[in-house]
């Protein structure tokens, strides 16, 4: 198990909060310096998300879908900021474009992703099956 500082698990929460995505996510941030710290801090934990050092389903889907960013009123950089988690703009745009493109879900997939879902493939068909006809575990 990985150890994460009391920061760590903050920024960690925000992301699953933002993976969500039920309600808008928006930090107040007392200044510019501590909102672009926070920015940095939550793509520091993005990283070891994406990387597999740290395992977190919600977590990683609030990173695949949003992107921290400031909104700044005024350009005093002493007055308070807000963060907020916007949904990925590009990647709706790319999505709705797969079809149109002809890739489906298994195009996307690595050489490494294959591999792995077909040894699962295999070994789904190597377990035993029920002599009932009547009953399965699957039910």
């Amino acid at each position: 198990m990985k150890y994460l500082t009391r920061l760590e698990r903050i920024y960690l929460g925000v992301w699953k909060k933002a993976g969500e995505g039920t309600s808008e996510v928006v930090l107040e941030l007392p200044n510019l310096s501590t909102a672009i710290s926070t920015r940095a801090g939550l793509y520091r934990l993005a990283q070891k998300l994406k990387s597999g050092d740290l395992l977190d389903a919600a977590a990683l889907h609030g990173v695949e879908f949003y992107t921290p960013k400031l909104l700044r009123e005024h350009k005093d950089s002493t007055k308070p900021v807000k963060l907020l988690m916007s949904r990925r703009i590009g990647l709706g745009a790319l999505e709705s474009q797969l079809d149109a493109l002809g890739l489906s879900e298994d195009y996307l997939r690595t050489e490494e992703e294959e591999v792995f879902f077909k040894d699962r493939e295999e070994d789904a068909s190597l377990l035993p099956r029920s002599s009932n006809p009547f009953y399965s575990r699957d039910e």
